[in-house]
């Protein structure tokens, strides 16, 4: 674990939440299994949760004040990930979210972002294979100017997820983990995903997926739970409510 990369301050372009607590989604504590700390060491001994990272389509590199949609979108594309396959993934544009729930020298918060992507959806990235595919429906990591094109809806519209439950503690965070789910929260400025649970020296830690590149630990950061526990609720945590089957060799 990369030092540097510890519990790591945003840049303030992740905003306090403009929403209620619980107000848009279900509570994960209402509907989802909260693992007793108990049991935490157990299935981290039992499981090779590095297995989680996989499923990561690539790091993004934001260049604007764009984190909450950067990692928002980065958690759907894990998701398609794990639920269709790597060979079907779609890189997604962050900015298709951010010019309608942000402002180009602000940032945004996670609850704007979390209703765009269940309501409107997300463009695809703006690539060769994504243009043979979508035609003009596409559009660029960071690109702010300009007019999305005509019809863009339709096609957004087939890159949403609506199912999510809303984390309320550590505890719940991590059990999420626990379950591979990936977590989208944030705190100290920045919105991250989380992908995977850890415990070094003795406390327990996340293991992120960044938005600055090839910033850290080659992308990666860690938060413990100290660093994160206060701004949960004050930020969003928010993991996806549908099950998500487990890799197949963590079956055994």
């Amino acid at each position: 674990m990369n030092r540097t990369s510890l519990n790591q301050p945003g840049r303030g372009d992740a905003l306090v939440r403009g929403n209620t607590f619980g107000s848009t989604f279900e509570l994960f504590e209402n509907e989802q299994n909260v693992i007793p700390r108990s049991q935490w060491d157990q299935l981290l001994a039992e499981h090779d949760y590095a297995l989680a990272e996989r499923y990561i389509a690539r790091i993004k590199r934001q260049t604007l004040g764009s984190c909450a949609s950067h990692s928002a979108t980065s958690t759907l594309e894990y998701l398609r990930n794990k639920t269709v396959g790597a060979s079907s993934c779609v890189l997604l544009s962050p900015l298709s979210v951010f010019k309608f729930v942000g402002s180009r020298h602000g940032g945004s918060t996670l609850d704007a972002n979390m209703r765009q992507i269940s309501q409107v959806g997300v463009l695809p990235l703006d690539t060769p294979e994504n243009r043979s595919t979508y035609g003009d429906h596409v559009w660029p990591e960071n690109q702010w100017s300009g007019t999305l094109p005509r019809g863009w809806e339709e096609t957004a519209a087939r890159f949403r997820f609506t199912e999510w439950n809303e984390i309320g503690s550590f505890d719940e965070l991590f059990s999420a983990l626990l379950q591979w789910k990936p977590v989208y929260y944030g705190r100290a400025g920045h919105a991250i995903y989380a992908v995977r649970p850890m415990k070094r020296d003795g406390q327990y830690v996340l293991k992120y997926a960044n938005s600055w590149g090839t910033w850290g630990d080659a992308g990666y950061g860690y938060d413990t739970e100290r660093y994160v526990s206060g701004s949960i609720r004050s930020y969003g945590c928010y993991a996806p409510r549908a099950g998500l089957l487990l890799p197949e060799d963590a079956l055994a």
